[in-house]
């Protein structure tokens, strides 16, 4: 696969299947009340993601979050596994290290 290799995802601190979640963009987050985190290998990041990310990190722009949403959905596949299904939201800090990028965000669970 030419995409980012995603390394982690993690909800509330506990590590998901890329299977359990669903990308929708929402300002203002419903019901929100969880976290997540996506761990990317960095090379493959900024390939897939061209800079995207604010310089220093933090929040990115509205424009740019939906933009990193989007990358992020074609990323996130994989197998339905026990437990929750979450909707991640947005994205509040990208924090760039050696070698890997870290997105997180606020989520919801999926509410029927």
């Amino acid at each position: 696969m030419s995409g980012a290799t995603v390394l982690s995802v993690e909800v509330d601190g506990v590590r998901v299947s890329p299977g359990n979640v669903i990308v929708i963009f929402q300002r203002d987050p419903f019901p929100g009340g969880h976290t997540y985190t996506i761990r990317l290998d960095r090379a493959a990041a900024e390939r897939r993601f061209g800079g995207l990310w604010p310089a220093g990190g933090g929040a990115p722009a509205e424009e740019v979050q939906r933009k990193l949403m989007w990358r992020l959905e074609s990323l996130l596949v994989g197998p339905r596994t026990e437990g929750g299904v979450f909707v991640l939201n947005n994205v509040t800090t990208v924090m760039v290290g050696e070698t890997d990028v870290v997105v997180g965000g606020v989520c919801s669970d999926v509410v029927a």
